[in-house]
This record gives C-alpha cells, sequence and structure tokens, in this order.
C-alpha cells in the first residue's frame, strides 16, 4: 500500500477546509451518509483523515470490518479503511459531475491511484464499479 499520514485530530479541520473549500460541510456530511447506506451495521465510531500524497485526501471509520452492500451488486466484508476509501471515491466523483469541479476530479484520481494499490485493491475497485 502506498504510504499515508494520519492527519492529527488538531489539523483535520484546516486540512478539511484546504482540500474541499467551501463544500467542506457537505463533504463530510455526505461521506458519513454514505457509509450508513452502504454498510450494514456500522454503528457511530471515530473518524480518520489520511492525507495520500498528490493532493489526496480521505476520511474513514476506525472500526471493525463491515459488510458493504453497493446498489450495483457488490456485497463484501471490508476494513473500515476501506470502506471509507469506497464511501470517499463515490462522493468524489458525484461531487465533481454535480459542481462541475477540478478539485473532486483530482481528489477522486488521487484516491483511485492510492486505492489501487491498498491491500483490499480488488474489493474496493468492485464495489467503487459504476452501475
Amino acid at each position: 500500500m502506498n504510504a499515508r499520514i494520519e492527519i492529527p485530530e488538531a489539523q483535520r479541520i484546516g486540512e478539511a477546509m484546504r482540500r474541499f473549500g467551501c463544500f467542506v460541510n457537505i463533504i463530510e456530511e455526505r461521506v458519513y451518509s454514505t457509509l450508513y447506506e452502504i454498510c450494514n451495521g456500522y454503528r457511530l465510531s471515530p473518524w480518520r483523515m489520511y492525507d495520500i500524497g498528490a493532493g489526496g485526501v480521505y476520511l474513514a471509520p476506525d472500526c471493525a470490518p463491515l459488510r458493504l452492500v453497493m446498489p450495483c451488486g457488490f456485497v463484501g466484508t471490508l476494513t473500515g479503511d476501506a470502506c471509507g476509501i469506497v464511501a470517499c471515491l463515490q462522493v468524489y466523483q458525484d461531487s465533481a459531475e454535480r459542481y462541475a469541479s477540478d478539485r473532486f476530479r483530482e481528489l477522486h484520481r488521487a484516491l483511485s491511484w492510492f486505492s489501487a494499490t491498498h491491500t483490499e485493491a480488488p474489493a474496493i475497485q468492485a464495489a467503487s464499479r459504476p452501475c
């Protein structure tokens, strides 16, 4: 897996503002709600923010593996980290289209590249496949 650096909680708001701009509240809320929709049995847990280089960042819950059920038919159990990547990929792609935003296209591209080397890459890619 490529290197990732956890962004300390004290720096998280500033980093989120820098990465998501005026959409910061919208994006974080959409990532959380997406995870609730796609992960059966998800309960509240702490969230982490990771810098993955190349301008990329993602959010992931610090929790036990979750059962992921995607609208396009993918069903599987992934770590909280991988589920966070899937949720962020979905939100970034949707936001790039919804807001015609290069910022979200770049976030999606960086996270896609990062996820290709993740230990759960095949499952992440299968879960992230468009319908």
